[in-house]
C-alpha cells in the first residue's frame, strides 16, 4: 500500500511488455495521464521522476494512481484503487497462463458492469478484457459470466478500441507461446531474459506448464495409437485416417456432488467480495476450505452451521492466493430491478432436513458404486445443472436429491452453478 503514496506528480516513465496479451490494454489506459511517458520494452515498470523503478504491471499501475490523476481509470479512494489493483493481478494471472480463465468466472460478481465494483469502467476492466476475451469468443458457453461481461464492457469507451486489437492479439494469449512465456517472465523470440530472477511462484508456475503440456502430448499419442491398433483390428475408417477416436459423451457418474455443511467462515484476506469458507463434508481428513463469491449475498452469521451442495471432485485451485478444494452450487437469475437496470437474485441451493454432512447426492436416482475422480471436465459437467418452473434442481432432465428428498430452490428457471 505504500506505493500511493510515492510522489508522482512529476512524469514518470512506464514501460509496457510488448509481448504480453495485455500490453495493448495497459498502454491505452498509460497514454490518457498526461504526466506518463508509454514505452514498449521486454517487461512492465515504471521509473518515477526521482529515479526509483520497479517491476510489475500491478506495481506499474498502481504508482500511476498514486498521482491523483484520472481517478475514473485507477479508482476515487483507497478502497476502490485495492479493488482495481486486485483484478489487474487476476488478468495478469490469467494473460501469463498462471490462472485459467475459468477461475476468473468463478471470481467475477453476478450481473457485474464493473469488476471494481467502480462506477465506470476502469484499467481492470480494459486489462481483464484484453486477457480473457480470446478464451470467451472461442467458447462462450463455458463463460456465462464473462461472456455477458465482456459484451457489455467493450462497447464502453474505455474498452471499445481495444477490441479489434485483442481479437487481431489472440493467438498471442495461448499459454505455451512467446507472449504468455513474457508475460509469465520467460523467454522471448528473441530468446533475451526478461527477468533477472524469476519469483518462487514463477517457477513453480513453468513446472507445472511443462508438466501439464507433456502429459497432453503423452495422451494425445496414447489415442493415436490405440486408433491405429482399431484400425488394424477392423475399426472405422475414421479412426484409421484421423487418429482419432469418437469422444465420449458426458455423464452424470462423473460429478461427485456432495452434502456439506459450513462450521467456520471469514472474509478473504484480499478479496471483498469472498467469503474463505471451512466445510464438513463428512470426510476423514477434515473440513475442506472452500473460497465462494458470496459476500454480497450472505452475510457472515447466515451461513455458519447452513447445509450446502459441494463439488467436491474439483482440482483444488488457489483463488487470490488461498486453496479452494471445491465449489458451493448456487441457483442464480438476472431481475429487473429500479430504473430498468438488472440485478442478481441468488440463492445457496438448499438441502433438505435430514441430510448429513457427507452425504452423496444422486442425480437421477443413480449414484456410481464409487466416487468419481478429479476431472478435466468440470466445466462442462456443470453446464447442466438448473432450476425448472417448479424450482426442482436439475442435471438435464434428472433430479437432484439425497435420502430425504429432492433438492428444490426458492428460484425457478435459474443457473446453477
Amino acid at each position: 500500500q505504500f506505493l500511493y503514496f510515492i510522489g508522482v506528480s512529476m512524469s514518470v516513465r512506464c514501460v509496457v511488455a510488448k509481448a504480453s496479451p495485455i500490453a495493448a490494454a495497459v498502454a491505452a489506459v498509460l497514454k490518457r495521464v498526461d504526466s506518463v511517458a508509454v514505452e514498449e520494452g521486454d517487461k512492465f515498470a515504471v521509473t518515477t521522476a526521482d529515479g526509483l523503478t520497479l517491476e510489475g504491471v500491478q506495481t506499474t499501475l498502481t504508482v500511476v494512481a498514486g498521482a491523483g490523476a484520472h481517478p475514473d481509470l485507477f479508482g476515487v479512494d483507497a478502497r476502490e484503487r485495492a479493488h482495481v489493483s486486485q483484478w489487474v493481478g487476476v488478468a495478469a494471472d490469467v494473460a501469463s497462463g498462471t490462472m485459467e480463465p475459468s477461475e476468473a468466472e468463478m471470481l467475477l460478481p453476478m450481473s457485474a458492469a464493473h469488476v471494481a465494483g467502480t462506477a465506470g469502467p476502469t484499467v481492470a476492466d480494459a486489462v481483464l478484457y484484453a486477457a480473457v476475451a480470446p478464451a470467451v469468443a472461442a467458447a462462450p458457453k463455458n463463460f456465462p459470466k464473462l461472456s455477458k461481461w465482456t459484451g457489455t464492457i467493450a462497447k464502453t469507451e474505455l474498452v471499445a478500441p481495444l477490441a479489434a486489437t485483442v481479437r487481431a492479439a489472440a493467438p498471442a494469449a495461448k499459454k505455451g507461446d512467446d507472449g504468455a512465456a513474457a508475460a509469465a517472465g520467460g523467454k522471448a523470440a528473441g530468446g533475451k531474459k526478461q527477468w533477472d530472477k524469476p519469483t518462487e511462484e514463477e517457477i513453480a508456475a513453468r513446472r507445472a506448464q511443462k508438466e501439464k503440456e507433456k502429459a497432453e502430448k503423452e495422451r494425445l499419442k496414447a489415442e493415436k495409437e490405440a486408433a491405429k491398433a482399431a484400425a488394424a483390428a477392423g475399426g472405422d475408417a475414421a479412426a484409421a485416417a484421423g487418429g482419432k477416436t469418437e469422444p465420449k459423451p458426458l455423464s452424470s457418474d462423473e460429478l461427485d456432488l456432495r452434502v456439506g455443511r459450513i462450521i467456520e467462515i471469514e472474509k478473504h484476506p484480499k478479496a471483498d467480495r469472498l467469503f474463505v469458507e471451512k466445510i464438513d463434508c463428512g470426510e476423514a481428513t477434515g473440513p475442506r476450505t472452500i473460497v465462494s463469491g458470496l459476500v454480497q449475498y450472505y452475510q457472515a452469521e447466515q451461513l455458519v452451521n447452513r447445509n450446502v451442495v459441494v463439488v467436491a471432485n474439483m482440482k483444488p485451485k488457489p483463488l487470490m492466493g488461498v486453496p479452494s478444494h471445491g465449489m458451493v452450487l448456487c441457483a442464480s437469475v438476472d431481475v429487473e430491478a429500479d430504473a430498468g437496470e438488472k440485478t442478481t437474485k441468488l440463492e445457496l441451493v438448499p438441502i433438505p432436513e435430514g441430510a448429513a454432512p457427507g452425504e452423496r447426492i444422486s442425480i437421477g436416482g443413480s449414484l456410481s458404486a464409487e466416487a468419481p475422480g478429479v476431472t478435466k471436465k468440470m466445466t462442462e459437467l456443470l453446464a447442466p445443472l438448473r432450476t425448472d418452473a417448479q424450482g426442482n434442481v436439475l442435471w438435464g432432465e434428472q433430479p437432484l436429491a439425497v435420502a430425504a428428498g429432492a433438492l428444490r430452490s426458492s428460484i425457478p428457471a435459474a443457473v446453477v452453478k
